[in-house]
């Protein structure tokens, strides 16, 4: 999953494997190379590695943890 957030922000879910999931959040970063790389997984069957910190988030009350991506590697 996917989405572009106000235009500029990018939401997104990583899968594993094993079908875990953890939920993201690249801010500001639509029109950088790694925003254009999370949009093309999006319809790509490419793997794709990512570096940054997970972390806990809290909004409208509720927490929840959160990936935050510093840097990402795609491949085919």
């Amino acid at each position: 999953y996917v989405d572009i957030v106000k235009d500029i922000h990018i939401r997104f879910t990583i899968k594993d494997d094993t079908g875990s999931e953890l939920k993201g959040m690249a801010f500001s970063c639509v029109d950088t190379p790694m925003g254009q790389a999370l949009l093309q997984a999006k319809t790509s069957n490419a793997w794709v590695n990512m570096a940054g910190k997970i972390r806990l988030n809290s909004w409208q009350g509720r927490d929840s943890v959160q990936f935050y991506p510093d840097d990402i590697l795609m491949g085919s």
